[in-house]
């Protein structure tokens, strides 16, 4: 594979990689939702009057709707992601590949062509990188408020003792916070977009150190009378 081949072979990628900064565009705003609503109910922790009970089903309210967005966006991205994740562990896994291959001089095959394929692999690895990275770090963010807004609840919730309206209010949105704990951007409810996604992402190096020794051995094999 010359270096035209392996560029136009890449833009693919590059049109998959849209679908990731439309999740993150999604993640990003959710996440901002859910920090400005968990300012609130740390206010609220600070007046603790009756006249907040309706401020605090307001809130409720507003956290069931985005947690809902995130669910909806999860299920409307689900097709795509299932092809894109294992689509963009495969290139890396090839970029890496090609790299090391040029850069150690691994095969003389692509002796020709070795500055073009190195530009080409190193601006590939690290868009995939990038990419990767900010998807992971802004749909953890979603899962980080929603468990924070739990956290708050709880102990706001502990705290109130002389309004039972208001520590009903608080039971009620306690216990629909823990509905949620689960919500993610997911891949078909068994692999979530977040930090976990970078394990799989760091798994690559186990399979590159495979294909190399393979290669290797057969360029071994290849070169015995």
């Amino acid at each position: 594979m010359d270096a035209v081949e392996m560029l136009i072979s890449y833009f693919n990628v590059l049109l998959l990689i849209q679908v990731n900064l439309l999740i993150v565009a999604f993640a990003h705003i959710s996440a901002s939702i859910l920090r400005r609503l968990n300012t609130k109910i740390n206010k609220v922790s600070e007046s603790r009057k009756r006249s907040v009970c309706n401020e605090i089903n307001v809130l409720r309210d507003s956290f069931t709707d985005v947690c809902g967005v995130v669910e909806t966006a999860s299920v409307v991205f689900q097709p795509l992601t299932a092809i894109l994740v294992p689509y963009l562990v495969f290139n890396l896994l090839v970029d890496l590949y090609y790299f090391l291959m040029v850069v150690f001089n691994l095969d003389p095959f692509y002796k020709e062509s070795e500055a073009a394929m190195t530009c080409i692999c190193v601006t590939l690895i690290a868009v995939l990188v990038v990419n990767v990275f900010y998807v992971s770090l802004q749909c953890q963010k979603v899962r980080n408020e929603i468990e924070q807004t739990k956290n708050l609840l709880y102990h706001l919730e502990m705290e109130v003792e002389n309004c039972e309206e208001l520590k009903d209010s608080l039971t009620a949105f306690y216990f629909e916070s823990l509905h949620y704990q689960k919500t993610a951007f997911n891949i078909f409810a068994t692999f979530r977009l977040d930090r976990s996604l970078l394990l799989v992402f760091a798994s690559v190096v186990t399979y590159l150190a495979t294909i190399i020794q393979f290669h290797q051995a057969m360029r071994t094999i290849d070169s015995m009378p």
